[in-house]
């Protein structure tokens, strides 16, 4: 009897005259369907065999589909809607859409019912008795959620519609007219032209921003999306959508815009000023170097004319006043070399730095002998950078190795690691060390952590080598301790 009864559900499932399409509960594969859904939706059995209840549903539906199924499997709800649909030959067509679950073979299947509500020509009244699909999200958004009838003009909204633009109970919402009239009259010619654009043109998917005002007079930023619906004849029959207020964003972006605009503006005042004083320390270094040789010359004559006439105390100001005149040359001089690390533009080129470092080795020979000290060094690689800057730069940092001594002879390390995107370079000494609290002051111009007396110097060398590595784009920085040496570490990118 059993085996008679399973022929005649058979029978019946299969000559059904309504399409019923048998899924998997879990991923909505298709197991089985009769011979309605094959006419409908022109697939072969064996063809929709292997294929997802998503292949029939327009792009993005599915996944609004199964949120929808979802929550009213949470409410214990009956599902009943009305989805766009497509056919093996891409026809679109709505299909109304009834879906249970049951028991197959101690298998739980879920059975889908579809009647194609395009042929019957119930397509507006169904999709107004029927907008669960689109406002499945009521319960579980803030957004206003519409449904549009294009053809009655008659408009539907959630709850949260009214919160967003605290509605009175007596505001006619109903009507289209309501949403155009409370449009920004400065956006309301824009958006209802993109509209009627994607209206007349067919097109599926429209979005816009625009202000929109509230029941208090107030206007809210407006993000709103909606889909389009559209009959056999191309016409457009119904639109649902969803509005989300961007107020804070917008009042983050423009905070945002103003302070950027503000911060430009600063910017391109220090530069400005930067330019000037740059401009100024170049030409002020030219015209004092004139006065300050002609005092220094004088002052040479005055010594070498009035030698027996002077005493011991004039000659000893006389030397001061030399030595001053000569710091000050030293200073212009290394102001200058500043001004053009600071003015020029950048040109570079691929630079060998074995052959700096052999440049270097010949220009110090003299010290490295006086001092007993020694400059050793792994094969440093070829750069993309400026040859004249970059020689600047290892030589005052090899300089002040030697300089900055201790009782020891000066012991001076060069070595390079290779990194993905730069070279990393370190220079380390035996000296005296630096106080780590230091460590930022030394790159400062005219920051000296010394006395003229104990080491000479104007306090720009080490601003010079950080100026020189900024406009090649990497980094420098220190590693030292009082009596311990330093390490002077820079980076160059590769590229």
């Amino acid at each position: 009897m059993d085996g008679v009864s399973d022929e005649i559900y058979k029978h019946l499932f299969l000559n059904h005259p309504v399409p019923i399409i048998v899924l998997d509960s879990n991923v909505y594969d298709i197991l089985e369907v009769n011979t309605a859904a094959e006419e409908l939706y022109q697939y072969k059995k064996t063809e929709f065999v292997g294929l997802s209840f998503a292949n029939l549903f327009n792009e993005g539906d599915f996944k609004k589909f199964r949120q929808l199924i979802s929550i009213q499997q949470k409410q214990k709800q009956v599902h009943k809607s009305i989805w766009p649909n497509v056919k093996k030959d891409r026809e679109k067509f709505f299909a109304e859409v009834y879906l249970s679950e049951v028991n197959l073979n101690e298998r739980k299947v879920k059975t889908a019912t579809i009647v194609d509500v395009t042929k019957h020509g119930t397509t507006e009244q169904k999709s107004k008795d029927n907008k669960d699909q689109y406002f499945f999200l009521t319960e579980e958004s803030f957004d206003a959620i519409w449904d549009w009838n294009l053809v009655s003009g008659e408009v539907t909204w959630n709850d949260s519609a009214k919160k967003m633009f605290e509605l009175s109970e007596d505001t006619e919402i109903e009507k289209s007219g309501w949403w155009t009239k409370n449009l920004h009259p400065e956006d309301v010619d824009r958006v209802e032209e993109k509209l009627n654009r994607h209206l007349e043109q067919g097109i599926t998917n429209w979005n816009d921003e625009y202000r929109f005002k509230t029941d208090n007079g107030s206007y809210k930023y407006i993000a709103d999306r909606g889909y389009m619906m559209f009959d056999k004849k191309k016409k457009a029959i119904r639109m649902i959508g969803a509005m989300q207020d961007i107020s804070r964003n917008k009042q983050q972006e423009t905070v945002m815009q103003a302070l950027n605009e503000s911060l430009e503006k600063r910017a391109k005042e220090l530069a400005e000023s930067n330019e000037e004083l740059e401009r100024f320390a170049y030409v002020a270094s030219h015209d004092l170097q004139e006065p300050l040789r002609m005092v220094t010359s004088f002052l040479q004559l005055l010594e070498k004319k009035y030698h027996d006439k002077l005493d011991k105390k004039a000659q000893e100001y006389i030397a001061y006043a030399v030595d001053g005149a000569e710091r000050m040359k030293k200073l212009i001089l290394d102001l200058l070399e500043y001004s053009k690390v600071n003015t020029a533009s950048l040109q570079k080129e691929k630079v060998n730095l074995n052959e700096i470092l052999s440049d270097i080795l010949f220009t110090y020979n003299n010290l490295i002998v006086q001092t007993h000290g020694s400059i050793s060094s792994k094969l440093l690689p070829v750069v993309m950078g400026n040859k004249t800057q970059l020689l600047q730069l290892f030589q005052n940092l090899i300089g002040n190795a030697f300089k900055y001594r201790s009782s020891a002879p000066p012991v001076v390390n060069i070595s390079c690691e290779e990194e993905a995107t730069e070279f990393k370079f370190s220079i380390s000494d035996n000296g005296i060390g630096i106080d780590p609290k230091f460590f930022n002051k030394i790159f400062i111009i005219f920051q000296r952590l010394h006395t003229r007396e104990n080491y000479s110097g104007t306090g720009i060398g080490l601003s010079i080598c950080k100026k020189i590595i900024d406009k090649h784009g990497g980094k420098l920085w220190v590693a030292s301790a009082l009596e311990q040496g330093s390490t002077f570490y820079f980076t160059i990118p590769k590229f």
